[in-house]
């Protein structure tokens, strides 16, 4: 009768230990790292591109005045503060917020606006900073020549442009300039950010 009680309480014993070896041990969930950037008060233009009428050449010299004029306050990027997560990056401006999911080639950001990959900056892990670049932009262009109807913008935006991203934009080349009053003008700067 011994012999039978014994063997069921070793059965059991045997199982409690059994079930605690196989109780699976959960790894932590890594942390969505979040870094905090602000404004260094340093710059760098990258360059500026001024095509203007009446033969569509380059008028390198007038660039920085045509730009400092436009654009008197380029050297603040009116960015307050700048999260980056692990899979976004979010802009607090002086008056509004911008979220973008981003994705990275390298130390570089790539962000996507109308359908196509941008760089809008890039992490220099050497100096724990975050560049992060806008592009100023302005065209006059005499769509009609009969009529003097004009096609007129000026903006700021995220991310590096070049000649290829304004000809054909507007215009198929800057030889289209053919009006003294027309001209096409774009600028890069790349703003630095520290924690």
């Amino acid at each position: 009768m011994k012999h039978l009680l014994l063997i069921p309480s070793l059965f059991i014993i045997f199982s409690c230990t059994n079930d605690d070896d196989s109780i699976p041990i959960k790894p932590n969930p890594e942390p969505n790292k979040e870094e905090i950037y602000k404004f260094s008060n340093n710059y760098n233009i990258l360059d500026l591109k001024y095509y203007k009428g009446t033969d569509g050449n380059e008028y390198a010299k007038e660039a920085d005045t045509f730009f400092k004029k436009q654009w008197f306050f380029y050297n603040d990027p009116s960015i307050k503060i700048i999260h980056l997560k692990k899979d976004s990056i979010i802009i607090n401006e002086n008056l509004s917020i911008q979220k973008y999911k981003y994705t990275k080639d390298g130390n570089n950001i790539l962000i996507e606006k109308d359908r196509k990959k941008i760089i809008l900056g890039y992490v220099d892990q050497t100096n724990k900073s975050l560049n992060i670049y806008k592009n100023f932009q302005s065209s006059l262009i005499i769509s009609n020549k009969e009529t003097n109807e004009i096609l007129y913008s000026k903006g700021i935006n995220y991310g590096k442009i070049t000649y290829n991203d304004m000809f054909p934009l507007f215009i198929s080349s800057p030889k289209v300039l053919t009006s003294k009053d027309e001209f096409v003008f774009w600028c890069n700067i790349e703003y630095t950010f520290t924690k």
